[in-house]
């Protein structure tokens, strides 16, 4: 059964837009979106397990230029 969660993003205010079109180029990454509140861009991830949800998906994500900080959240249901 696949795994969902979603990776709350923080980023330099003038890169959150590029933050989302790298994000979409990321496997396993199914939506990206600038929102407002504590958090820039949120991500929705699906892999088929944890460890590649808060692995590869999780550093490539923490690795797109203009990313300062990340918090996922795994949904439950």
């Amino acid at each position: 059964m696949a795994v969902l969660a979603y990776i709350l993003i923080n980023s330099i205010a003038t890169k959150s837009a590029s933050v989302v079109k790298e994000a979409l180029n990321i496997d396993g990454v199914k939506a990206a979106h600038r929102v407002t509140g504590r958090y820039d861009v949120i991500a929705v991830v699906e892999k088929d397990n944890l460890d590649e949800i808060l692995g590869k998906a999780l550093d490539e994500i923490q690795a797109i230029e203009g990313v300062v900080g990340t918090m996922t959240c795994l949904a439950i249901e």
